[in-house]
């Protein structure tokens, strides 16, 4: 799977990890009703280049164990180009260092 397509269509719940879709180069999950976090493994998606999740009801990027504490300092984010979060409840900062393009 290259890009994966479900706006619109609300879904609800937590996202599942999708670190096993290594060929993953878009994934738009926005207007849905998802909560929670974007999973952790993102940084192992290296042909990810775009994240739309919009509208939705999420709190944060990444797990909070994650985040505390974690080196972002090469982390796998190079080729992201889009990162649409808007519309969320999240509450803190993005240290877009991260992202390097």
């Amino acid at each position: 799977v290259q890009y994966l397509y479900i706006n619109n269509n609300n879904f609800s719940g937590t996202l599942k990890p999708l670190s096993n879709l290594t060929s993953l180069r878009a994934l738009w999950v926005a207007n849905n009703s998802f909560e929670g976090h974007l999973p952790v493994g993102f940084q192992t998606l290296k042909n990810l280049t775009e994240i739309h999740a919009a509208e939705n009801r999420l709190i944060s990027f990444s797990d909070y164990d994650y985040i505390i504490g974690f080196d972002y300092s090469g982390a796998g984010y190079e080729s992201l180009r889009h990162l649409d979060l808007s519309f969320n409840h999240i509450e803190w900062s993005i240290d877009l260092s991260i992202f390097p393009n």
